[in-house]
């Protein structure tokens, strides 16, 4: 009897010390890494092993190592040096510790389980990381930066390398963020007044493909006045630049076709530029929280209203 009951006894303190774990290294995590971890180094000297110096070095600066050297369970999104060496120029104007909290997922998140569309907590308030994977190419994504090595286990998470550096860091939907910058006065006017503000507003996800003031300005004023004059002809443009699904420059391929809310589909053509039907990309992959936008220097017209005209 008292066998039995010391048998009972040791399997419950078996199964508590696995719920523990669980509950600590969550249901994304790969529990051996958990089990190991005290022979494993932490993501600061794990990047310095991998020669990640840059990212070191913005840690220090941010006073994020001190964090990231012990807390966790985190998943690294580690730019390499090259990447930090050609940030573009706007990466500049954002606050450094803000860049590097957005690189630090809350929680352990390894290749295996990632999905497309999936939605990794960071230190930076209210921002994620959105993962996307291209089955078409073979190419994964965190906000539209390619994901080139993975799975660098250390003791307080996991470290996947990218090739550029997330500096879009947006505060809103797409709409947010295009109603925002000045360039895009025009078509945000033109969303306002089709009443699909809402939409872009939406969890989607979604690509929109922008154009700027300037585009605008090419069209003839004679079709500008006839869509302002028909909302129902300028909704379905606007609809024509909208995409209900998240595309990132890493995931194009020449000659892919994409559907548009409008119905009607748009051609990507890759050659020196980045071209969707006859309009040039100008500035692919800023990061917004339903999707991407994508800035472009034409107008895209649906072939319906080609058509008609």
């Amino acid at each position: 009897m008292n066998e039995t009951l010391t048998f009972r006894f040791l399997v419950l303190l078996l199964v508590a010390s696995v719920c523990r774990s669980w509950s600590v290294y969550g249901p994304f995590s790969n529990f051996s890494a958990g089990r190991n971890a005290t022979k494993r180094t932490n993501l600061v000297e794990l990047a310095k092993k991998l020669n990640l110096t840059s990212l070191v070095d913005a840690l220090r600066q941010t006073k994020l190592d001190n964090v990231v050297d012990h807390e966790g369970p985190f998943t690294l999104f580690a730019p390499t040096n090259d990447a930090f060496a050609r940030r573009p120029d706007y990466c500049f104007n954002v606050p450094l510790k803000d860049v590097m909290k957005m690189h630090v997922g809350r929680g352990f998140y390894f290749s295996k389980k990632f999905k497309n569309d999936e939605l990794i907590s960071t230190l930076l308030s209210e921002r994620t990381v959105r993962i996307n994977v291209y089955r078409s190419n073979e190419i994964v994504t965190g906000n539209g930066r390619e994901i080139i090595k993975v799975d660098n286990v250390a003791s307080n998470g996991v470290l996947h390398i990218l090739n550029d550096v997330m500096c879009s860091l947006y505060i809103g939907s797409a709409i947010v963020e295009i109603n925002r910058c000045p360039s895009f006065s025009k078509f945000s006017r033109a969303v306002n007044m089709t009443n699909l503000y809402t939409l872009l507003d939406a969890k989607g996800p979604y690509t929109v493909f922008t154009p700027t003031d300037d585009a605008v300005a090419k069209l003839p004023s004679d079709f500008i006045i006839h869509l302002l004059n028909n909302i129902t002809a300028l909704k379905e443009v606007i609809l024509y630049h909208i995409i209900p699904q998240v595309w990132y420059s890493p995931g194009f391929q020449d000659g892919l076709k994409l559907k548009t809310l409008q119905g009607s589909y748009v051609t990507l053509k890759l050659q020196n530029v980045i071209r969707i039907n006859n309009a040039t990309v100008t500035l692919p992959d800023a990061t917004v929280s339903n999707g991407v936008v994508h800035s472009i220097d034409t107008v895209l017209i649906p072939p319906s209203l080609y058509i008609s005209n």
